[in-house]
């Protein structure tokens, strides 16, 4: 009689892993088709459906829930901060509206920085002599 091969019987294990694999990409396609699906955000309020909304004397909390549903980002000026508060803008609405925009720099500013330090050691450490360390060396660099 023939002794069969450790390789073969190895291999009768392993000729469903493809069929498997396929099989769970599939359902991980189907699956990952749900969260696609999302709520449309509502159109953003303008400034002027702002003060009627506050002079209707609509509650604060409704207005800010919807400012924040449309993610509409306000960037203002103490000029315009004192004229929409003559208009009749709620002081909470107007601190809310203040910063979002707030937000928005410090998170552009951020990023930009970021950027910057990347750009500043990707120069330093790749071109070399111009920008690298070895012009001026700290007593911790060793040649």
């Amino acid at each position: 009689m023939k002794k069969k091969r450790a390789g073969n019987a190895a291999w009768k294990n392993f000729k469903k892993l493809p069929l498997i694999v396929s099989l769970i990409f599939i359902t991980g396609i189907a699956v990952s088709g749900c969260a696609a699906v999302t709520k449309p955000t509502p159109p953003p309020l303008s400034i002027t459906q702002i003060v009627s909304m506050c002079k209707n004397h609509v509650p604060q909390k409704e207005i800010i829930d919807r400012l924040r549903a449309s993610g509409e980002i306000f960037y203002l000026n103490a000029g315009e901060i004192i004229k929409l508060h003559k208009q009749g803008v709620c002081p909470n609405v107007l601190n809310y509206m203040l910063k979002t925009g707030i937000r928005a720099r410090e998170e552009r500013a951020a990023i930009r920085g970021a950027r910057r330090r990347w750009l500043w050691y990707n120069r330093q450490w790749y071109f070399g002599p111009p920008f690298g360390p070895w012009i001026c060396p700290c007593p911790y660099w060793r040649y």
